[in-house]
């Protein structure tokens, strides 16, 4: 292919493009997707066996569609016998010249799918919302609607070359995740038992939680326990240990977890604690500087 490059005024008619040029122009840097906004071209529940496309926009091949309006579109008469599942899609077509909402209605079955999109270069469904029709049914529900605009068949507008907001939110989750399985169980001190575990992920996010059997020394600044190298708090970070399921709680112990790692005794303190309450519990995360 020839170098193409544009655009620029023309004088005298020696620049003039066509609208395929401007689609190649934003192909280059966008990508295929949603407008990332709340609510964008969402599909809801609107009376009977309508839904209600609301308003919004989107970018298929360099190609734009807005809408400013809701659409209501009405789905076809569920079968009597048999489920079916109907896909709403936002159809680029390029012999039609036009993008544009289209419903692909589903084959009925006990156990129905969702019909196939379309995926080439001339005809190509981004998938708003997959909608469950029972059979009999008479109206549609929130229920029978599967949001459809983060999943791998739509997604948002991004740009070419960057970690799409599905993808960056997947890579999250995965990290998130990752590592929250086993624990390490430190050591108590100053007569204070009980299991007291640490968890981290690959987030630098560590979780605390501890069952305390025995209360020991209470006094401010009582150490209990110390948090090992790489699970330590970036500041330091306050919680309160309790004892009992619902509030108002048996009593209660004010903890401290220093940048150091060292777990505290600090205010609030029960009055009415006694220095072998069984069942103490806490439960708290916070970020470290990996």
């Amino acid at each position: 292919m020839a170098k193409k490059f544009g655009f620029f005024n023309s004088i005298n008619g020696d620049r003039k493009y066509l609208a395929s040029d401007i689609a190649e122009a934003f192909g280059i840097g966008i990508t295929t997707g949603l407008k990332s906004e709340e609510g964008n071209l969402e599909v809801i529940p609107y009376q009977n066996m309508q839904v209600q496309i609301n308003i919004g926009s989107a970018m298929i091949f360099g190609h734009y569609y807005m809408n400013d309006e809701e659409e209501i579109i009405t789905l076809d008469t569920a079968d009597g016998e048999l489920n079916r599942i109907d896909r709403i899609v936002l159809r680029y077509d390029k012999y039609g010249r036009s993008i544009n909402t289209i419903i692909i209605k589903g084959t009925p079955a006990l156990t129905p799918v969702a019909p196939a999109r379309l995926e080439t270069t001339e005809q190509f469904d981004l998938v708003l919302a997959d909608i469950y029709i029972a059979k009999a049914a008479t109206v549609i529900t929130q229920n029978n609607i599967t949001d459809m605009r983060e999943s791998e068949l739509c997604g948002y507008v991004g740009v070419k070359g960057a970690v799409s907001n599905l993808e960056f939110q997947q890579e999250l989750n995965k990290k998130a995740n990752k590592g929250m399985k086993s624990a390490d169980v430190l050591p108590l001190q100053n007569g204070w038992t009980g299991d007291f575990y640490i968890h981290k992920n690959d987030l630098g996010q560590v979780f605390v939680r501890a069952v305390i059997n025995d209360i020991g020394t209470t006094d401010k600044g009582t150490i209990i326990a110390v948090l090992p190298t790489g699970y330590r708090p970036i500041t330091p970070h306050m919680l309160v240990a309790y004892s009992g399921s619902t509030y108002p709680y048996r009593c209660y112990i004010g903890i401290i977890i220093s940048q150091a790692g060292v777990v505290m005794i600090r205010p609030p303190i029960s009055e009415e604690i006694s220095s072998k309450d069984i069942g103490l519990y806490l439960s708290s995360f916070f970020q470290t500087d990996f």
